[in-house]
């Protein structure tokens, strides 16, 4: 059994940091590892002045284990927690754009992130895109590889997100992400990106 330190940042939709915010982190399920148990428990968490949280959570040797994370205004987010170095990919589909949550999480220690001003094909240096301007994001060709990117328009112009060759998105055609709004790219199959947006 050990611990991991997660840290993240919740943001209002106009960009703008949420200060003392209240949030629970649940541990889902009991831990058990190398003979020990870590049975289910909450943690309550303060955000800062900067609005960051930072707090330690059990982890199993070998596998992952299930955390929700819950905010003051009801929203939950789960993800998949283990040893190594990526947040599982239940974390990423359970984003909501922010029209649905009027608050969200960025920058958790666990993904890779970029913060772009101009186009660019995505590729799996990174998981998390931040878009600032008016341009078009690429994704690669789609081949059921699994592979997930975040994007995220966090400035006031249009980031319109291309597929490449004949791919679809969710069965139709590129949309642009609105404002301030996180959108996921998932490689679930092949010619295909499954998206909440």
């Amino acid at each position: 059994m050990t611990t991991r330190i997660v840290t993240g940042t919740i943001l209002k939709p106009d960009g703008t940091v949420y200060t003392a915010a209240a949030i629970i982190i649940k541990l889902k399920d009991d831990i058990v590892s190398s003979g020990v148990v870590v049975p289910k428990y909450d943690v309550f968490i303060t955000t800062s002045a900067t609005g960051t949280f930072s707090v330690a959570l059990y982890v199993p040797d070998s596998g992952t284990c299930t955390y929700e994370l819950i905010l003051a205004t009801g929203y939950s987010y789960e993800f998949e927690l283990g040893s190594g170095s990526s947040i599982g990919l239940s974390e990423i589909v359970s984003i909501p754009t922010v029209s649905e949550d009027p608050n969200y999480i960025t920058e958790l220690t666990s993904l890779s992130i970029t913060t772009i001003t101009d186009a660019a094909t995505l590729s799996t240096l990174y998981d998390y895109w931040r878009c600032n301007g008016t341009f078009t994001v690429t994704l690669p060709a789609a081949t059921g590889s699994g592979d997930a990117y975040i994007v995220a328009n966090v400035g006031t112009g249009t980031i319109t997100v291309a597929t490449t060759g004949g791919d679809t998105i969710s069965g139709t055609t590129p949309l642009t992400i609105p404002t301030m709004t996180i959108a996921y790219y998932i490689d679930g199959i092949a010619d295909n990106w499954d998206s909440n947006w």
